[in-house]
């Protein structure tokens, strides 16, 4: 970088030794000057072509403020209160820094407060008379050196600043005149480069007939290899017969066999279809089969925002059982309905006894799985955190800037699931599901499911089978 900066002020050096030395053997021409300005690698900053311009055809012009001017009258500057009364007295506007001189100057050309300037009393620390602090807008400022009129205690010659706004208008005029030269040029450039990429397409465009060549090569490639093919394939016929003829010299075998394997699947289907219809359920009263039904509804909580289930898990005869389901329906409180269907269970009370069993242990693993993933997800961003950091480091390491960035490790932190808060509470007949970020309602019911296929027995171990 410091190369860089280097060489850049040996070139901005050499255009203006260049000035001086056409200068000092004869009076340079405006063109010129302009040529000289748009030769180099980039173009100037309006404060560095002022002074070249100034030094170059308007020597009697003093522009030694003109770094402070173009800073009040950047846009963002605009209609602020940010020039000082003080810079009155330092540009030789008024000869002391007296407020009230000050004032006198503001009503002579008109100005308005809060609008051209703005006044702040600031107290004396001696118990005197409060002092004015005066600020003024960039335009204010302007107008205020353009009115100035010469005094006898003067020290500066205040013409001077008329003299450098029409200097600035000529040599703004002039830059820009300088920024259209280099944009024509860049625009040449340009069309150069735009000639350059047509001679690239044209070779491009040779590049892809011979490209179709090839591929016309390959298409007759193609066809020799389709007509090898044929020939492979009228070998593969005659193999095909050769194994068909095999075929069926041992077809008469394969028959043979077929035959005594039929025989013998038959016998064990009819031994199997007899078995079958000795196990289907038979029972005299059709109300003594043991059956299995969840009945429930469901409540929302404004305060958490999250929705229960209350369940009632009812096991019996089926006479029993639709006579509980009727009078769960007829409950004029809530409206209950069937989350788990009615249906046959060899031991419905054994399911229900297994929900409360398992609920806990089943639900409690899903906790520990997700604690585990969050664990194992605050662990990869931790380590992805610092490696990001330890990059950082190291390719800033070298900046002037350079703070060091240190690496805090995200603590784990886990929140047990107590007894208030566990998602799901089971009793010997009823149980209450609270969403949760676990597991879902329908995975709840699921694992109902699962138990009830493993608890139902076989029609053998039942009453009501024959």
């Amino acid at each position: 970088m410091e190369i860089l900066n280097t060489l850049k002020l040996m070139t901005v050096m050499n255009k203006y030794t260049t000035i001086i030395r056409t200068m000092n053997s004869r009076k340079i021409s405006i063109e010129e000057f302009l040529q000289i300005e748009t030769s180099g690698p980039q173009m100037p900053n309006i404060l560095e072509f002022a002074k070249r311009y100034r030094d170059t055809f308007c020597m009697d012009v003093d522009i030694e403020f003109m770094e402070y001017f173009l800073e009040i009258a950047k846009p963002e500057m605009r209609g602020k209160f940010i020039v000082p009364h003080s810079k009155l007295y330092e540009y030789g506007i008024t000869v002391d820094k007296q407020s009230s001189l000050v004032k006198r100057r503001i009503d002579a050309l008109g100005l308005i407060e809060d609008t051209d300037y703005h006044s702040t009393n600031l107290l004396n620390g001696h118990g005197g008379v409060p002092k004015i602090e005066y600020t003024f807008t960039p335009k204010a400022f302007k107008n205020i050196l353009l009115g100035a009129t010469t005094h006898k205690k003067h020290t500066i010659d205040v013409q001077r600043y008329r003299n450098y706004y029409i200097f600035l208008e000529e040599m703004v005029g002039q830059f820009n005149e300088c920024q259209k030269k280099r944009d024509d040029a860049e625009k040449k450039q340009l069309t150069t480069k735009v000639g350059q990429l047509s001679d690239d397409k044209k070779q491009l465009t040779s590049e892809n007939t011979e490209f179709k060549d090839m591929m016309c090569e390959m298409k007759d490639m193609l066809q020799n290899m389709g007509r090898q093919n044929e020939e492979l394939k009228e070998e593969t016929k005659k193999t095909r017969e050769e194994a068909k003829q095999a075929a069926e010299r041992s077809e008469f075998n394969f028959q043979e066999m077929k035959k005594s394997l039929k025989q013998e699947i038959g016998h064990v289907a009819d031994l199997l279809k007899e078995k079958c219809v000795d196990s289907i359920m038979k029972p005299a009263n059709p109300g003594l089969v043991p059956n299995f039904v969840v009945m429930g509804w469901e409540s929302y909580d404004d305060d958490t925002k999250k929705t229960t289930y209350h369940l009632a898990h009812i096991a019996g005869q089926a006479t029993n059982v639709r006579r509980a389901v009727r009078a769960k329906t007829k409950d004029p409180e809530h409206t209950w309905t069937e989350q788990v269907k009615t249906h046959y269970n060899a031991n419905p009370v054994v399911l229900r006894n297994n929900i409360k069993t398992f609920a806990k242990i089943w639900i409690g693993q899903k906790i520990v799985e997700a604690n585990e993933f969050e664990r194992m997800e605050t662990i990869k961003k931790n380590n992805e955190l610092q490696q990001e950091i330890s990059d950082w480091n190291d390719e800033h390491k070298n900046d002037d800037d350079f703070v060091f960035r240190s690496f805090t490790l995200e603590k784990l932190v886990f929140k047990p699931m107590t007894e208030d808060t566990f998602p799901v509470k089971c009793g010997c007949t009823h149980s209450t599901f609270t969403e949760n970020p676990y597991i879902d309602y329908d995975e709840y019911l699921q694992m109902m499911c699962s138990l009830d296929t493993m608890t139902k027995a076989s029609p053998y171990v039942s009453d009501d089978s024959e």
